[in-house]
């Protein structure tokens, strides 16, 4: 193993004393250079760039009056985490603080490091146990007795103060670190002062086309400039820029696998979509931009049912990633694709690990060809996918970027293809695309080609067809075939719909099950006006999914339910869609049975919970009159658990009924533990010489063993 070349190192351990921050730099400096020795023994030899970039390293180490912070900024795909890993090859006697964004990278790191660390791994994070193929730990919990820690950053900045006092680390690598922008973030790596504090990102600033006073210009490699606000910028946190590669220069040089792009159109249009401050800098506003798609998100579903169906791109045969603005966005994409005859999942926040897991690796070994997310595949997956449906409209060049980055790993003959959904905008600002981001100004692209390639005579190992294979034309290729479908497209949203309307279902003791005010249903969730609601309900009735007639008050399931539903007894709980929701048909609850039940009906969108048709939900899960679902409301929103929204037909929830609640348990428990012992003189007479008997019982037989005991001994011993 590559750490038993530097056995020489545990000499040097501290034993817990502090070293300053620049022995730190001078003893890394000369750890980094003799790696760089035997660099093509290590599990991964350095690339000719990534020997640059450590030396460049070196050179910053050397220089006392260097800035404590420095960062490296290489694209997704070229390997940032093989450098900090190699750390780990001389970090005996040195302690490195690794800092990841997800408990995913969490995992996927330590498998990394452990193959030159050469012993288990210390993490800190919410995960079992992590071991290796053959079954060998190689990551365990906590940071005794470990010389490399893995953490998330919301870790980080709970336990910064202990990890400075306890485990002292003399280098932290802080992966991904646009994430580390924040001021919580900042001040928990200032516990670490004497540290020497390494970022890496394949988006360093947060760029945007949206230019306002206090934003920086930033030229691309197109001639093209985007926009940056000083505090969303690596400089002002990670101080010296030891080394930059690009997407483009990655691709030109045959790292990174060549980039096709093409749009479908949609025929929707944006309007005018605010522009805010979020997680990835300046961007839509969340909340509005996933409300517009979710509300059109039918329509989009029929788009791409469509665009699998023509055989355009071959997209049933390939590998696909699809990023979507929402988790049921995502939930109804894959199932769609799945009744197309597609095999599809989706995996999202929610997702068990063991699930992600299969479905990761059903993706990667071709068992399932397209996988639907929102963002937490967006970093750190290291994926086999070749074709990104993107599907979550952005101006963020780092939320851009990095979806774009799932798909760009090499692989012999592989051109990855973007697939831009292309959206009408009036009064507002366009979508980024690959082809603005990367295409050449003034120079026209042909749907489905190269967008940036290889050059002759590049140093990297990949080499690709110098032509598309996605390129659509009588004159190259013939006409793609359709694709034989399962089912229809129209089939497939009546289908959706029918299992969004059995979310809505009633089960009264000795009645049927039906659907109550299916119209205000289809209305809120999909953003249809009545008469196209009217006809969707017509249409499922026609295919037998639904039974019942116009006005459509009340429709009837007339097909096996995928959701489970049962009717409980009074207070018990009731299952639907794997979810346990509380039920009864009393009216006596109390707030928080109200705010938890909205809670679980809500539609997570970030800064936010939307909930559709409220007064339903309570009608529905409690029996409610119309009137009492209306006052019940009013109440919630005068504790300020909720905002009404439209008319009381969408609300916004708040977290404040979950805190009281959660802050009167703690209060409760603190009652408990510090209640005074129960005094002999409020326990009954009668239970008093109870115990009292058994107590003195309880002596009596206890001394007779003892004396048996010292007899057996007193004998044995003669």
């Amino acid at each position: 193993m590559v750490f038993a070349m530097f056995a020489f190192a545990k000499n040097t351990k501290h034993g817990g004393v502090m070293r300053s921050h620049q022995d730190i730099r001078r003893i890394l400096a000369e750890r980094i250079l003799a790696l760089l020795e035997i660099s093509a023994k290590l599990p991964q030899p350095f690339r000719p760039y990534q020997y640059q970039a450590m030396s460049n390293m070196v050179d910053w180490l050397k220089d006392s009056s260097g800035t404590k912070r420095g960062y490296v900024e290489h694209a997704t795909g070229l390997g940032k985490t093989v450098l900090f890993a190699s750390l780990a090859a001389v970090c005996h006697g040195l302690r490195i603080l690794i800092v990841e964004p997800s408990k995913v990278l969490v995992e996927q790191t330590i498998h990394r490091v452990a193959q030159y660390s050469g012993g288990p791994v210390g993490y800190i994070a919410s995960v079992e146990d992590i071991r290796n193929d053959e079954g060998q730990l190689i990551g365990r919990r906590g940071y005794e007795g470990v010389s490399v820690v893995v953490t998330t950053d919301e870790s980080l900045c709970a336990y910064a103060a202990e990890l400075a006092l306890r485990y002292q680390p003399d280098v932290v690598v802080f992966d991904e670190c646009h994430w580390g922008y924040l001021s919580n973030t900042d001040a928990a790596l200032a516990h670490f002062s004497e540290a020497v504090i390494i970022g890496f990102s394949a988006t360093a600033n947060y760029l945007t086309p949206v230019c306002s006073q206090s934003s920086v210009p930033f030229g691309l490699e197109n001639q093209r400039e985007l926009y940056g606000l000083p505090h969303r910028m690596a400089s002002q946190y990670f101080g010296t820029l030891i080394d930059r590669r690009t997407l483009i220069w990655g691709i030109q040089n045959g790292w990174l696998a060549p980039l096709a792009w093409d749009s479908f159109e949609t025929n929707l249009s944006l309007g005018n979509i605010v522009i805010q401050e979020g997680d990835c800098g300046l961007d839509y506003h969340m909340a509005a931009i996933t409300n517009f798609l979710g509300g059109n998100w039918m329509a989009i579903t029929r788009m791409v049912c469509d665009l699998y169906a023509s055989g355009k791109y071959d997209l049933a045969k390939r590998q696909v990633f699809a990023v979507c603005p929402g988790v049921r966005e995502a939930e109804e994409l894959a199932a769609a694709i799945n009744l197309l005859g597609v095999s599809s999942a989706c995996v999202v926040g929610k997702t068990s690990g063991k699930d992600r897991r299969a479905a990761i690796s059903a993706h990667k070994t071709k068992g399932v060809r397209l996988l639907t997310s929102v963002g937490v595949l967006r970093e750190g997956w290291d994926g086999e996918a070749e074709v990104c449906l993107n599907l979550r409209l952005t101006i963020s060049q780092v939320r851009y970027e990095q979806t774009l980055g799932r798909i760009l790993r090499p692989r012999q003959n592989k051109v990855s293809l973007m697939l831009d959904a292309n959206f009408q905008t009036f009064n507002g600002l366009q979508p980024l695309t690959a082809s603005y981001l990367y295409g050449q100004i003034n120079s026209g692209v042909i749907p489905g080609d190269i967008l940036v390639n290889t050059q002759e005579g590049a140093a990297g190992v990949i080499r690709s067809p110098s032509l598309s294979p996605y390129l659509v034309s009588d004159k190259q290729q013939p006409k793609p075939k359709t694709v034989e479908v399962k089912m229809d497209t129209d089939h497939i949203v009546l289908h959706l719909l029918f299992r969004l309307l059995c979310e809505h279902l009633v089960e009264r003791p000795g009645d049927r099950q039906y659907i109550k005010v299916p119209i205000t249903l289809l209305q809120n969730r999909c953003g249809q006006d009545r008469k196209t609601a009217e006809q969707f309900l017509e249409k499922m009735c026609e295919a037998g999914f639904i039974g019942g007639q116009p006005p459509w008050d009340i429709v009837w399931p007339m097909v096996k339910i995928d959701h489970t539903v049962q009717e409980s007894r009074r207070g018990g709980n009731r299952s639907r869609s794997n979810q346990m929701v509380r039920r009864s048909l009393s009216v006596h609850h109390t707030s928080v049975d109200y705010y938890r039940t909205l809670r679980e009906r809500s539609f997570d969108v970030t800064g936010s919970a939307i909930v559709h048709a409220p007064q339903l939900i309570l009608e529905d899960v409690y029996a409610l009159s119309k009137d009492l679902a209306i006052a019940v409301l009013e109440t919630l929103a005068a504790s300020g658990a909720i905002e009404q929204v439209q008319d009381w037909t969408v609300v916004k929830i708040n977290e404040v009924l979950e805190k009281r609640s959660v802050k009167r348990k703690k209060q409760k428990r603190r009652r408990k533990r510090t209640r005074p012992a129960i005094q002999p003189r409020s326990i009954p007479d009668d239970l008093g010489v109870i115990l009292q008997d058994l107590k003195l019982k309880f002596l009596q037989m206890f001394w007779r063993l003892v004396e048996n005991s010292f007899e057996e001994h007193l004998r044995r011993k003669k």
